[in-house]
């Protein structure tokens, strides 16, 4: 039973990690020119690499 609550509040986490992702990333993915320093704010928003924010912003732009 312990292992199932660890999964759920590790789910969780990841869930709100995500929504917190989608309100970023979100307004950047329909912009028509997307400056470095923007993808760069998030970057460091996200504790991720540049090369990974423009992977998400892809990755959001074919989901819509």
């Amino acid at each position: 039973m312990q292992k199932w609550r660890n999964w759920e509040a590790e789910g969780k986490a990841d869930w709100l990690l995500a929504l917190k992702r989608e309100s970023v990333i979100g307004p950047l993915a329909v912009q028509s020119k997307l400056g470095v320093q923007r993808v760069d704010e998030a970057a460091v928003e996200f504790g991720l690499g540049r090369s990974v924010v423009y992977e998400l912003l892809k990755r959001y732009r074919q989901r819509s």
